[in-house]
């Protein structure tokens, strides 16, 4: 089977380097040792602009910045008086700010020598054009100051990489805001330019540029703005929360060529917008909603497989008549296509372009390359900084197999997996396209490509091979909510391959084993029902369902006979919350790709150990483990993007907690503590951190954090800090942060089957190459 974002990595290269790498299609563990290979930068820039042979990386003194070994390289200049550059290759202190208030032009001047910031607020009463550009990373918001405005006329962050905090402006925080440019910001918190509703008077924004952002871990809102005509995006990959462009009558069209996931995507009272595209989209969390949209004509998001709540998609007149604008959806299920067809599209708001149109036919043939494959180089073309500063000319480069087109047979998968996957029903067009060659043949028992279901009578009307609807059989829609408390209403739902409810609660008096044998997909979410007790479920298995519901059990007794979840064959899953369960002793989700979030408490016993494994996880909106027994190791080795936290507290048998390419995402926190047996936290892949980690009472004999991509600057600021929030050998419990240039980083990005210390525990959890941040500054 297809596996979402099989490798979604960042890989910093040099501006000289312009070849993109080609992965073979069937990707074996072998050639992908050999495909990294050619990301290894084999060049260097050195300080006068020559280009040389690079014989080794991370040597202070040599005029180029290893991001991950230094934070700054002037070569002979280090040290020297009126240099930025400390003899070991760190910032001196003058140029690492704290919170920066921006109130004046002489304010504005003094912030020019700030390369590192905790804040940034404005609050200017001139009317300036604001341009920093020395700063290069924020680890706080960077907004208008509380309460005030600012009159900035425009904001311009040549070199800005990170933000970990929110970039936010409004209508009464900067009223004469004409344009923001940000060419080099990567990862922010939220990203949000609006105007409050019925305010006196909108921004005046016209243009908003981020050509190289990658991820925001909450919103992006461009709302309210009505001479704004410009919206550049160009490389955002992840949206986790809401992408919100709401009355905004001067944008024309909107194209996000790169976005791969986001959580809603609401897009409302555009007037003039004609055209709305995401190319990449693969994975919504739950939502997609068109209101209000009279001029347009094409929403086309064509590699869109794992739609998220689709029943609850919304499309609201007015629209272009006389049959709206056209939806082009070529690769979801054909269940979710024809219920997009029948409802959201109904009364001419919409027509579909599903799997077997035209449109899609040309979508495909026009389509050479992996979508979300990057142009060759770097995504930057950045002007250096004023004197000797960063130059970030080709930070990153990518090239993503996955989205449904990575290898079938995958990277470390074992036959048992091979054998689960094998027993899955194939429902995404993905997957049956071999069986799309030719027209469907409905009635011949086999689920061709247009086809919800054949053969099965308790389900399938095989007639036209669609579920049955109108009753307990095919499609169950059991309305806004539903109360179960017998055995006889569980039953009613074995026939279900289809359920949509917005809540299912359960009460004391269904039976202990909630087996749905023939269900496909579940829209909507199971909870206890509130005051009945506790509810009496051991096992939850969904052995054929592609996409599972929310399951809300987190209160105390809710859950305490719960001993099994069982999805093996599901590739998107709400949020699983489970509390008070001392029996549990299985976890079985090994396709899932994108899961809302994961909570486990008070859950589990020390006599019947336990992982947490999802292999082909890419996404995983939150991680939060807590006061559970039992839990062994927490193995995410493919996912890339987590983004309201990790966190694990209190968890008596935790040793490992990997997520080995975590690159993607700057997330919002990370907490480890009491965990008396945890010695290894990987996120090998990360670049960036939150603004403050935890980290306390581990292991006795101490944690490592393995953050062999970080940000030399950050890393220094953990290990400085002040416990809990620090990590150093010197704490107690000690605390070991291995960065960029230590040994046991090494060992991964040679492509070591495990970490330092953890080949035996962890398996081959380090089977790809480390990220290289060599030649991100230049001197």
């Amino acid at each position: 089977m297809k596996v979402f974002l099989q490798l979604c990595v960042s890989v910093l290269l040099l501006a000289v380097t312009d070849a993109a790498i080609e992965l073979p299609e069937k990707l074996k563990l072998e050639d992908l040792t050999k495909a990294f290979e050619g990301l290894k930068p084999d060049l260097s820039v050195d300080k006068g602009g020559k280009v040389s042979k690079f014989q080794k990386k991370g040597i202070c003194g040599d005029g180029m910045t290893d991001l991950s070994t230094e934070e700054c390289d002037e070569g002979a200049e280090n040290g020297q008086p009126g240099s930025f550059c400390l003899a070991n290759c760190t910032y001196v202190s003058e140029v690492k700010c704290s919170a920066l208030l921006i109130n004046t032009t002489a304010a504005l001047e003094e912030a020019q020598i700030c390369r590192t910031a905790t804040k940034v607020e404005f609050a200017l009463q001139e009317t300036v054009d604001v341009e920093l550009p020395n700063l290069t990373i924020v680890t706080g918001d960077f907004e208008t100051q509380n309460g005030e405005t600012t009159q900035m006329r425009s904001l311009t962050m040549p070199n800005l990489i990170a933000v970990a905090g929110d970039v936010s402006f409004t209508d009464s925080s900067a009223p004469e805001m004409l344009f923001a440019d940000f060419p080099s910001l990567l990862f922010a918190t939220t990203v949000e330019f609006e105007s409050e509703s019925g305010g006196p008077t909108p921004m005046k924004i016209e243009r908003v540029s981020f050509p190289s952002l990658i991820s925001v871990v909450r919103d992006l809102q461009l709302q309210r703005l009505p001479q704004l005509h410009t919206a550049v995006f160009d490389s955002l990959e992840f949206v986790e929360d809401d992408i919100d462009v709401n009355d905004c009558p001067l944008l024309k069209s909107l194209h996000f060529p790169k976005l791969i996931y986001a959580g809603d995507i609401n897009i409302e009272r555009n007037e003039r917008m004609t055209k709305v595209e995401f190319p990449s989209l693969y994975a919504l969390r739950s939502d997609f909603e068109i209101d209000d949209m009279p001029s347009l004509q094409t929403v086309s998001a064509p590699v869109l497989t794992l739609g998220g709540t689709v029943p609850g998609w919304q499309v609201f007149a007015p629209v272009l008549g006389p049959s709206g604008f056209t939806f082009i959806l070529c690769s979801l299920p054909a269940f979710e296509e024809n219920y997009l067809r029948s409802n959201q599209c109904a009364n001419d708001l919409c027509t579909v372009e599903g799997t077997l149109s035209d449109a899609c036919a040309s979508e495909k043939k026009g389509n050479d390359e992996p979508p979300g494959k990057a142009k060759e180089g770097g995504i930057f073309g950045l002007e250096g900084l004023k004197g000797k500063g960063v130059d970030l000319s080709g930070l990153l480069s990518f090239d993503k197999r996955g989205l449904g087109i990575s290898s079938e047979k995958g990277v470390n998968k074992d036959k048992t997996e091979k054998k689960v996957k094998d027993e899955c029903p194939e429902y995404y067009p993905e997957e049956l396209k071999g069986k799309g060659k030719k027209p469907p043949v409905c009635g011949n028992g086999i689920v061709e490509v247009g086809e919800e279901c054949d053969g099965d009578a308790r389900v399938c009307d095989n007639s036209a091979c669609v579920f049955l609807t109108g009753g307990s059989s095919g499609v169950c829609d059991l309305g806004d909510s539903a109360r179960f408390n017998s055995t006889a209403e569980f039953e009613s739902l074995l026939d279900c391959a289809i359920i949509i409810v917005n809540s299912l609660g359960l009460d004391i008096g269904v039976p202990p084993n909630f087996h749905l044998p023939l269900l496909e997909a579940f829209y909507g979410s199971i909870n206890a029902v509130s005051g009945s007790g506790f509810n009496p479920v051991v096992e939850f298995s969904f052995p054929r369902a592609r996409y599972v519901p929310s399951i809300g059990f987190g209160q105390i007794s809710e859950t305490k006979d719960l001993e099994i979840v069982d999805f093996p064959c599901a590739r998107q899953s709400g949020t699983l919350n489970i509390g008070s369960a001392p029996r549990f002793r299985k976890w079985n989700v090994p396709r899932v790709e994108v899961m809302q979030q994961l909570r486990l408490r008070l859950t589990g016993d020390s006599s019947t150990p336990f992982d947490i494994s999802m292999p082909e996880a890419v996404v995983v909106r939150n991680m939060n483990v807590q006061d559970t027994a039992g839990l062994q190791r927490i193995l995410l080795p493919e996912a890339v993007f987590i983004d309201s936290g990790t966190t694990a507290i209190g968890n008596t048998d935790l040793e490992v907690f990997s997520v080995p390419k975590m690159s993607q995402s700057l997330d919002t926190d990370i907490t480890l503590q009491n965990n008396p047996k945890l010695t290894l936290f990987d996120n090998s892949g990360r670049l960036f951190t939150p603004a403050e980690i935890t980290v306390k009472a581990n292991a006795v004999d101490g944690i490592n954090l393995l953050f062999c991509s970080l940000n030399a600057f950050q890393k220094n600021m953990i290990e400085a800090a002040n416990p809990p929030n620090s990590c150093s050998t010197s704490d107690s419990p000690p605390c070991s942060l291995i960065g960029g240039g230590d040994k046991g980083c090494a060992s991964v990005k040679k492509g070591n089957k495990g970490g330092e210390g953890e080949e035996e525990k962890g398996g081959k959890l380090f089977d790809f190459e480390g990220i290289d941040l060599m030649g991100l500054l230049k001197g």
